[in-house]
């Protein structure tokens, strides 16, 4: 149990060396049908330190996208649809990771993968293509 607040991913420095079981976290604002076996499977045979599931998500502008070269006009292009991999909140992580929390210091999901990737530990993606939602919106959470 949380005394403050430790940010996304905090929390897992209160948790003692448990067994070599690798650790499923996945955000209390998320609800999905994502097969974790399957996630297991992934991050186990691709030997990850760290796996994030990730989703396909589409930002539709609503206007003709103009680019330029000075005041010259290069390209128009009409109501573009821009395709990004987010953050699906749904995590495998090696036993091991818990050695690199410290006890009661705020950190987010986003400053732990970059400390990974700077330590030069496998992180991974793992594609979702189930249902899945985030509702830590209230507009999304109304829906």
């Amino acid at each position: 149990e949380e005394k403050k607040p430790l940010g996304t991913v905090g929390a897992l420095g209160l948790l003692k060396k448990q067994n070599n079981s690798t650790i499923i976290l996945c955000n209390g604002d998320v609800i999905s049908n994502v097969n974790i076996n399957n996630l297991l499977s992934f991050h186990k045979k691709n030997k990850a330190f760290a796996t994030m599931a990730v989703i396909e998500y589409e930002h539709k502008n609503p206007f003709g996208v103009v680019t330029t070269k000075g005041f010259k006009l290069s390209e128009i292009i009409e109501k573009p649809i821009k395709k990004y991999y987010v953050n699906a909140g749904i995590y495998a992580f090696n036993p091991n990771i818990l050695q690199m929390f410290k006890k009661n210091t705020k950190i987010d999901i986003p400053e732990l993968f970059h400390n990974l990737k700077k330590e030069k530990k496998k992180t991974l993606i793992y594609p979702i293509h189930e249902a899945w939602k985030d509702l830590g919106r209230v507009e999304d959470l109304k829906k």
